[in-house]
């Protein structure tokens, strides 16, 4: 069984990507190709990718409310236990279907994930990356406790 489930995720990941987004902003080439290398990241697990890519502070999801995660190799550790086929799957999905895009960025589904270009300055060219991703970790809160 769990062969097959890999097998659905890998064969998700490499759906086209070329639809536009549900209120008709269409994504750009560069933000198809990100969402594919996100997809094709949760597709094999490699948390170590969706960690370095995420921007940071981020907050977590936690037993009793949220903590702040300021590193990749901290995030990597969540996501290695917490990033499940059932949510993968969740993610593959969404992502295959119409985008959601605005001026915040693009969201799959129902916010399962969000990814943006960012920049570090006005002199500096934009990067991608993801700003929440599988309900377990986003943008962080106010009200979020230190951690990691």
């Amino acid at each position: 069984m769990r062969h097959l489930a890999t097998i659905l995720l890998c064969a998700i990941a490499f759906l086209p990507w070329n639809r536009a987004t549900a209120d008709d902003y269409l994504a750009s080439s560069p933000e198809k190709q990100f969402l594919s290398a996100i997809t094709n990241a949760v597709a094999t697990q490699n948390t170590a990718w969706l960690a370095e890519h995420m921007v940071y502070p981020v907050s977590v999801v936690v037993s009793n409310g949220t903590q702040m995660v300021k590193t990749p190799d901290a995030l990597a550790k969540i996501l290695d236990q917490k990033l499940t086929a059932e949510i993968r799957a969740k993610i593959l999905k969404a992502a295959g279907e119409p985008l959601f895009k605005n001026w915040r960025g693009i969201m799959a589904g129902d916010g399962i994930l969000w990814f943006s270009e960012v920049q570090a300055d006005e002199h500096t060219p934009g990067k991608f990356g993801i700003l929440a991703i599988g309900k377990i970790a986003f943008q962080p809160e106010q009200r979020a406790t230190e951690g990691p």
